[in-house]
């Protein structure tokens, strides 16, 4: 069976047939922790689904925060760079993020810096301790995303 890209509908129509699925999944014990429940699973495949993202790489890369299904930041940068849009890296380090990105006649340019995160009460937690640069990069890869490519994410 293909898959009917005009209404990105999966191989696996049915509801029963789409609940099976992450039922077996979630029995496998491979999912991330926080997957718990094949519902869980579920809003988070069909959240990829729904970008054309398959269901094993939505459940890596998509994690429930707040109660919301969010991207990760690697999945909104392939996002964007799939919807062509060009992004330059102007630095990186452990106190700020910077980067730019053109879509169309659009062009931005983010940053994030380490002042940023203390004031969003971000650098307490243990990635920001032990991956400044990384965090800053993942929120400005978000806040640029926003920006040039909202449909795209």
């Amino acid at each position: 069976m293909t898959t009917d890209v005009a209404t990105r509908e999966s191989p696996w129509a049915s509801w029963d047939q789409k609940m099976k699925f992450a039922e077996t999944l979630v029995k496998t014990g491979f999912l991330p922790k926080a997957i718990t429940t094949p519902a869980q699973a579920l809003a988070i495949i069909l959240t990829g689904q729904e970008l054309d993202i398959p269901p094993m790489h939505s459940l890596r890369s998509i994690h429930v925060i707040e109660g919301k299904p969010t991207l990760s930041s690697e999945l909104m940068l392939a996002l964007m760079l799939r919807g062509g849009v060009i992004c330059t890296w102007l630095d990186s380090n452990d106190q700020r993020a910077i980067l730019r990105a053109k879509r169309g006649n659009t062009e931005f340019t983010g940053t994030f810096t380490i002042e940023d995160a203390k004031r969003a009460k971000l650098t307490g937690k243990i990635g920001w301790q032990f991956y400044p640069e990384a965090m800053l990069r993942a929120r400005v890869i978000a806040v640029v995303a926003r920006v040039v490519g909202p449909d795209l994410i």
